[in-house]
């Protein structure tokens, strides 16, 4: 059976993308010290606000990230890929797009080192949180229908 996306799911599932970054931009924005505010264009207004430059940025990241998954969870994808091949390439692929629009945005600055390191880490915490989410919510999908066919024999 397969699982086509449509253009509003697409859009929906961009929009939720957006919104988590948004909140966790909030975050650091409140709890950001006066250092990160003159070393990154994430903070152009300190804790006062966010820029609507840096919300566009944020935007597109969103739309590039989800594209990235739609074509990694593809049709196409699945029957050239392994599984595992496409747990590695996905996230591979998306901290490589992640990386460039923080290096092109300047969001932090590319020669230290600890600001990568804590991103890198960061989105593998919050990647496996998501596997961990779809496998189980795949595991109890499978379940239900494995006790349905079982209920038609």
């Amino acid at each position: 059976m397969e699982n086509r996306t449509t253009f509003l799911d697409f859009i929906g599932s961009v929009m939720k993308t957006f919104g988590i970054c948004v909140c966790m931009l909030i975050l650091l924005t409140v709890l950001a010290n006066e250092g990160m505010f003159e070393t990154s264009t994430l903070f152009t207004f300190g804790n006062e606000g966010i820029s609507v430059i840096v919300l566009l940025q944020f935007l597109l990241a969103a739309f590039i990230t989800r594209c990235l998954v739609v074509i990694f969870t593809s049709s196409y994808m699945i029957r050239i890929l392994p599984l595992t091949a496409r747990l590695i390439l996905m996230p591979l692929s998306i901290i490589l797009c992640l990386g460039i629009a923080i290096y092109f945005f300047d969001w932090f600055p590319s020669g230290n080192l600890l600001p990568w390191i804590l991103f890198v880490v960061s989105f593998l915490i919050c990647f496996g949180i998501s596997v961990a989410v779809t496998l189980l919510r795949n595991k109890k999908e499978n379940d239900k229908l494995k006790q349905a066919l079982d209920q038609m024999k």
